[in-house]
């Protein structure tokens, strides 16, 4: 995708042809030091609480892989940034209370989830997951729920109806005027619509095959583009195909993926268990990375923010379906993993969100008790 390469073409404005690691390192951590101002952001914005805000940047800041992925030259960075201004523009939509900034916020969330999408292809499908789970929440609200909430997302239901249809129409035509100019050059290589990129063949593949174990090895690549060299893949007529190369190699891994699973879908669900257990291990999975002294700094680190982000979903759960937006990208994650390849690494993006969580659980526990001692020493 062209957004990450779009970030580093300033450098080689800068140094030349040949611009130094260092620089591209260097861009990275500033863009990791935004990520860690924009999670605090997010948390004042949803919980209004600077103690909150505060904490959730500093758990941000002192994460071991978030530290890790914003001085390695990978996209990371400028995704989670771009997600969690995404996420952002999503809760400002739930707490709209006119039309106009109901308007804009829509606008403004289709327009970052094209960007999102434009460094990480995966990322696709999360604007309407998203999308279709708080419009679920928001009927199934207004059907079992006592105390109505009051803003422009519910009235009559019929303003309701209006609302989610309104929600979907403009997103769907801002989102795909953003990456319309993508999808045009893609159709002009390709000859076909091609979404993202023509890597979700391999990228199955890499999950889906006799050999896979939760974790990525892309040896395969060169045995299947070998194979359409020797073997062209025909048209479903058996007419020689026009297609590109990339496409037609892509179609093979995506096909032989597709046709493994449903052969063996026991290896399939399998698989999934330990593709689950990689991504949320406590420590690293890789023997590389599993010396002792990484064991302990990720189990140290990670495990707290793993368990306070779930009791401070329950704790939040009077803030409505906001609460469930932080824990989104960890569901959305778990369940494209589940099928494709597994780390640590692609969980980096969920833990900012849950960071907003453990934070909310913290600073609400020690405040509460801290008002229940204070009202039992009045007494």
């Amino acid at each position: 995708m062209p957004g990450y390469p779009l970030l580093l073409s300033p450098l080689f404005f800068l140094f030349g042809d040949s611009p130094p690691v260092m620089a591209a390192r260097i861009e990275n951590a500033l863009i990791g030091t935004l990520v860690v101002a924009a999670v605090g952001l997010l948390s004042f914005q949803i919980f209004r609480n600077k103690k909150m805000a505060m904490l959730s940047a500093v758990i941000v800041a002192f994460e071991p892989s978030n530290i890790i992925t914003s001085v390695w030259v990978l996209s990371e960075p400028a995704f989670s940034l771009a997600m969690i201004f995404q996420i952002s523009a999503f809760v400002s939509l739930g707490k709209a209370k006119t039309h106009p900034v109901f308007f804009l916020s829509i606008v403004g969330f289709a327009m970052l989830s094209a960007v999102t999408v434009y460094f990480r292809p995966s990322w696709f499908l999360f604007a309407p997951f998203l999308m279709m789970i708080s419009i679920v929440f928001t009927h199934f609200q207004r059907f079992f729920s006592v105390q109505k909430p009051k803003n422009v997302f519910f009235g009559s239901i019929f303003g309701s109806i209006l609302k989610d249809f309104s929600l979907i129409f403009v997103f769907l035509i801002v989102f795909c005027a953003c990456m319309a100019p993508w999808w045009v050059r893609n159709y002009r290589v390709t000859g076909r619509f091609v979404p993202t990129t023509l890597q979700m063949g391999p990228s199955l593949y890499d999950g889906w095959n006799p050999n896979a174990t939760g974790g990525s090895d892309m040896t395969f690549t060169e045995t299947f583009r070998q194979l359409e060299r020797d073997e062209p893949t025909p048209n479903a007529d058996g007419t020689p195909s026009q297609d590109t190369y990339e496409y037609r190699v892509d179609q093979r891994m995506k096909k032989a993926a597709l046709n493994w699973a449903k052969a063996h879908p026991d290896c399939a669900l399998q698989l999934a268990g330990i593709k689950f257990c990689r991504l949320w291990n406590v420590w690293p999975n890789e023997p590389d990375f599993a010396s002792t002294v990484n064991k302990i700094a990720v189990f140290l680190t990670y495990t707290p923010i793993l368990v306070f982000s779930l009791l401070g979903l329950w704790r939040c759960r009077r803030f409505g379906y906001t609460c469930f937006v932080l824990i989104a990208p960890a569901v959305y994650l778990t369940m494209l993993h589940l099928i494709f390849v597994s780390s640590l690494r692609y969980r980096v993006p969920a833990l900012l969100t849950m960071a907003v969580l453990a934070a909310f659980f913290i600073v609400d526990f020690f405040e509460k008790n801290k008002n229940f001692a204070v009202k039992h020493e009045n007494t």
